[in-house]
């Protein structure tokens, strides 16, 4: 019998220059208390990204400043670009609650998965093509 315990969500998430179609596979922490994506500096130099400016934001160690980029993301096969931050202070990678957003997705913490969200915007823009 399954434990009801809230666990930690982690998926394998294809990751990818803008200009390029040659993905990496990282597993990754789904963060709902994160809104944006955010990715390891060593991931975005492999990657090549390129720094499109920089912000300061507010976390829980306190403020720090991170570079913004954009990239490819594969999860569950479907790929869209997103943006990141990218930071030397984060190990792996996050993904914020906006990407799941753009998915269509959302967070089952009892299964320990992700899941379509029938009432996101996404789903919603996309039957409307």
């Amino acid at each position: 019998m399954r434990s009801e315990k809230v666990g930690s969500v982690f998926v394998t998430v294809g990751l990818a220059n803008i200009n390029s179609e040659d993905f990496i596979y990282e597993k990754a922490l789904v963060d709902t208390g994160a809104n944006e994506t955010a990715i390891p500096t060593r991931i975005a130099k492999a990657l090549g990204v390129k720094v499109e400016g920089k912000v300061k934001i507010r976390t829980a160690n306190g403020p720090v400043a991170v570079d913004i980029g954009f990239i490819k993301m594969n999860i569950e096969g479907n790929i869209r670009g997103v943006s990141v931050w990218i930071s030397d202070k984060v190990d792996k990678v996050l993904i914020g609650v906006v990407s799941l957003e753009h998915w269509g997705l959302k967070v089952n913490p009892v299964k320990e998965r992700l899941e379509k969200d029938e009432n996101a915007f996404a789903l919603y823009a996309l039957e409307q093509l």
